[in-house]
């Protein structure tokens, strides 16, 4: 059967994949690095990471494994990351343990001529716990 000449046929379109090898090169937005303390950028990166995470679990390996290659993606995706900014992951599952989980803490600054910081105080240096108990 002839198909008339005025009548188109619709070209089948290959979906796109979120795959990736790596991220190497690749820039939220196709714009200049944004500044790390861009919270709507930050966030595409952050997804940009974990679909590349999802689609290639090895990835995730290694950033849980090298805080330098996590911050590494990051840049990658198109961040300026700060030299003195960890970035960590965590593993899978982690956020389900609950008050069990891992815990970030930053480290107290040491300074002999003052007073050692109150309990209170310390306790600020806990930046990160599903549900802090201590």
């Amino acid at each position: 059967m002839k198909t008339p000449k005025n009548r188109r046929v619709p070209k089948v379109q290959k979906a796109k994949s979120h795959k990736r090898k790596s991220l190497h090169g690749i820039k939220a937005d196709d714009g200049p690095p944004w500044d790390w303390d861009n919270i709507e950028q930050k966030r595409k990166a952050f997804l940009e990471i974990m679909y590349a995470i999802i689609d290639d679990p090895d990835l995730g390996k290694d950033y849980l494994t090298f805080d330098d290659k996590a911050a590494q993606a990051f840049r990658d995706a198109g961040m300026k990351v700060p030299k003195d900014v960890k970035v960590v992951f965590l593993p899978a599952g982690d956020s389900a343990k609950l008050a069990g989980a891992s815990a970030v803490i930053e480290l107290p600054q040491v300074d002999p001529s003052k007073p050692k910081p109150t309990p209170d105080e310390l306790m600020e240096l806990l930046v990160a716990n599903y549900h802090i108990v201590w």
